[in-house]
């Protein structure tokens, strides 16, 4: 998309062959989604997202300057030989800034800080600080709810990160690192959410965990 002004029937075809290749890349396989319906289960998701994005963009297209769509970037972690960062942002604007958009048929909303606590936003400011030397000026979650019928105003106010921030989410990941290698991971409540095999991948390596 760069250099080029995108249609939205380009935004949105792209929008369903990303999702059908994620599908594709996880391995999973019509029969697995749906016990009743799996074809029919798998065309409703494609159709939520299609009519999801096509309404949000329609509606608020004038509002993007687009510089990258899905940006992926793979970069060295610094200080951690063999290791590296890789993400894939939604949307960068022409001034650098980083946008990530959330589709669900939720109808909570969202709360107002949640950007400023955003891990992601985070790890997105870290990935263009190292992949360009500048740390986007503004980081934004865009949420779009009810499979396309109202958006949270709430969450589309602008946030920042600093190089003190990016420098902590930089110390977190070299933290994590650390524990991998060593094997040894951080002891974390057993009720809380955060110590459970669906919440944690190394769950079942950790000799604190599980048991």
């Amino acid at each position: 998309m760069a250099g080029k002004e995108p249609l939205v029937a380009a935004c949105v075809a792209h929008g369903m062959a990303a999702v059908q290749n994620e599908w594709r890349s996880r391995g999973i396989v019509v029969d697995s989604i749906s016990s009743l319906d799996p074809a029919h289960a798998l065309d409703e998701v494609l159709t939520r997202v299609r009519d999801a994005a096509k309404w949000y963009l329609n509606r608020h297209f004038d509002r993007y300057y687009p510089m990258i769509a899905e940006h992926k970037v793979l970069i060295p972690v610094p200080d951690r030989p063999g290791w590296q960062i890789d993400a894939r942002m939604d949307l960068i604007e022409q001034d650098g800034a980083v946008i990530d958009f959330k589709f669900s048929g939720s109808p909570a909303v969202p709360h107002l800080d949640l950007a400023d606590r955003s891990e992601q936003l985070s790890f997105y400011a870290l990935a263009r600080l190292l992949e360009t030397g500048s740390i986007p000026p503004s980081l934004r979650l865009e949420y779009c709810r009810d499979g396309g019928k109202r958006i949270s105003a709430l969450t589309r106010g602008p946030t920042q990160r600093t190089e003190r921030d990016c420098e902590r989410t930089l110390t977190r990941i070299r933290h994590v690192i650390d524990c991998i290698e060593s094997g040894v991971y951080p002891i974390a409540s057993r009720e809380g959410i955060e110590c459970t095999g669906q919440r944690c991948h190394f769950f079942h390596q950790c000799p604190y965990g599980g048991a």
